[in-house]
């Protein structure tokens, strides 16, 4: 079967326009994630996110930290997100012109949307909810258009980027 994250990640890294004003970088998965989560590895490396990406305009250089998230259903389970990148997003998020999001794809309903990891900390911090809804990401987050091809989706990055 095939891990529809990793799915969404491809297509997402497809739509990034060949443009020498985007660099975008995906880490290396770690090695739990090859044996079924298991996060008692020895060697097991937890990284912050699953991509970088420089993104430079008129305006301003911005480093985007970015982890990807395909979920069936109207919510994002807070489970979906490990604690040490919370953490770690959240620190960069004090930097000048780092900018930690979550970017998510609601395959159900064929949404995506990407929240500034400030805005995941809010959610958890105002809430008792285990997950958040989909309206918290159509209410505070940055939609991404979506396109939907034979059997994949195009993201409508260069738009999404426009509006960060």
């Amino acid at each position: 079967m095939k891990n529809l994250g990793k799915i969404f990640e491809q297509n997402f890294r497809k739509s990034i326009p060949e443009t020498n004003d985007i660099f975008y970088y995906r880490l290396k998965d770690s090695a739990s994630s090859y044996y079924g989560g298991n996060e008692k590895l020895r060697f097991s490396q937890d990284n912050i996110a699953d991509a970088f990406m420089f993104y430079t305009n008129d305006y301003a250089n911005l480093l985007l930290i970015l982890e990807f998230k395909h979920h069936k259903g109207k919510s994002l389970p807070l489970s979906c997100i490990r604690k040490n990148q919370l953490v770690e997003m959240t620190n960069a998020s004090k930097k000048s012109q780092v900018l930690p999001m979550i970017v998510v794809f609601f395959s159900d309903v064929e949404k995506c949307y990407s929240l500034d990891i400030e805005l995941v900390n809010k959610f958890i911090e105002e809430s008792n909810r285990k997950s958040i809804p989909i309206e918290f990401f159509e209410q505070y987050g940055i939609p991404i258009n979506v396109e939907k091809l034979k059997t994949n989706y195009r993201y409508d990055v260069k738009k999404w980027l426009y509006n960060i």
